[in-house]
């Protein structure tokens, strides 16, 4: 499905409610909390998966997960998190929306991928209204309207950043009230780290840098913003998505889709690298990951040399000069799979329920945050996320005014 370059149009979108399912629990502030604690919840994964070295018979995992799930079945685990996740969205909902005009759309693993082939998404659409039912519409206080809400599941390799950005463009256009979106994934399980493992991309003792395995369900419930309305929602002003064809080649080959989708949305908001406050990125330990990172921050804000300063330096006459501290202002970086690990297709809905839990913290304030939508798939994509500070205190926005 294509999408106008605008991507978003007036009014715009804002997340008024969230609904979490991850280690951290269902609080966005304490999925932050343990961020900014560097709590970190890894433990070995009670399963073993071949190795590709002859000297190990097979290899242990490690992984992060949820203890607010109980099956074991990797399919029944995904759905339970995103019941999980989805019921605390439904208890929220004002009653005064046409439940019949509320579109949940659901991001699932890749069809690919092993976890992702066993889901099948007319059961799981079933699955999902008759948990529904049987929590929430057998309580005389609840609208049984729910029954008639729309679902839609999209594969995440279709792009995360590019489906939120369809979803809001039809909110905005007035095809929604509202809109659920949100996605769930569970990697731990011994089809999906024997996928891992056959790619060399699982952390184990012998691949320190690799993967962790984890598991969660996040949902946002996105409404058209109303100027009457003085509470401090969360603003989604921009999101871009652009092809990268070079995922994963990161060492040997120039990545441009993450940069790229940043440079558009500094270019659109009309703002300076310097004044984004906080991002947040979903990569993990991987060397190809962080080399991508590396290549972007390169692009964004550059060490730039002057021709006499880069010549002599290539001739070993001066070492390369540093900038001076006050003249780049860097982001704030979270990195989200320090807690989680790899949450596969719900990475960027609990990326963005993490940063809302981030805005709600002032130590310091912020007033703008970029998502970036990375994966193994090759799509990238950016998404930029403000809030309408009455007391504006950051020195970087007071830096750069």
């Amino acid at each position: 499905m294509s999408i106008n370059k605008k991507t978003i149009q007036t009014p715009s979108v804002v997340i008024s409610e969230i609904g979490l399912c991850c280690v951290a629990g269902n609080q966005a502030f304490a999925l932050y909390g343990a961020l900014g604690g560097n709590i970190i919840n890894s433990r070995e994964l009670g399963i073993e998966v071949a190795s590709s070295d002859p000297d190990d018979a097979a290899i242990s995992p490690l992984c992060v997960s949820t203890d607010m799930v109980a099956s074991e079945n990797p399919t029944e685990r995904i759905m339970e998190l995103a019941a999980t996740a989805l019921g605390q969205i439904i208890k929220k909902i004002d009653r005064k929306i046409d439940h019949s005009k509320i579109l949940c759309c659901i991001l699932l693993p890749a069809i690919d991928e092993a976890r992702g082939a066993a889901i099948n998404e007319l059961h799981a659409e079933n699955y999902l209204k008759e948990w529904i039912h049987n929590k929430y519409l057998s309580v005389s206080s609840l609208n049984t309207s729910f029954g008639c809400m729309n679902y839609r599941f999209i594969r995440v390799d279709e792009g995360a950043a590019k489906t939120l950005a369809i979803c809001c463009q039809e909110l905005s256009e007035g095809k929604w009230q509202a809109v659920i979106f949100g996605g769930v994934d569970s990697l731990i399980n011994e089809m999906t780290c024997a996928e891992l493992a056959g790619k060399a991309s699982l952390n184990t003792k012998d691949n320190p840098n690799g993967q962790i395995p984890g598991e969660g369900a996040a949902f946002l419930l996105l409404e058209k913003k109303q100027e009457e309305n003085e509470t401090e929602n969360i603003e989604i002003s921009n999101i871009i998505s652009k092809p990268e064809p070079n995922t994963r080649c990161a060492e040997h080959k120039k990545m441009l889709g993450l940069a790229d989708s940043i440079s558009e949305i500094i270019n659109k908001e009309n703002i300076s690298p310097n004044t984004i406050d906080t991002i947040l990125l979903p990569f993990g330990l991987e060397i190809c990951e962080q080399l991508e990172w590396y290549q972007v921050t390169q692009k964004i804000w550059p060490n730039v040399l002057d021709e006499s300063q880069r010549l002599a330096m290539q001739v070993g006459e001066i070492e390369a000069p540093q900038p001076e501290p006050e003249t780049i202002i860097s982001p704030e970086i979270l990195q989200m799979t320090s807690v989680t690990g790899n949450v596969g297709a719900a990475t960027l809905p609990i990326a963005l329920a993490l940063s809302c839990g981030r805005f709600e913290y002032s130590y310091p304030d912020i007033n703008n945050l970029i998502v970036c939508d990375v994966s193994s798939h090759d799509i990238r994509g950016a998404v930029y996320l403000s809030q309408n500070s009455k007391h504006n205190n950051n020195p970087k926005q007071a830096a750069s005014g």
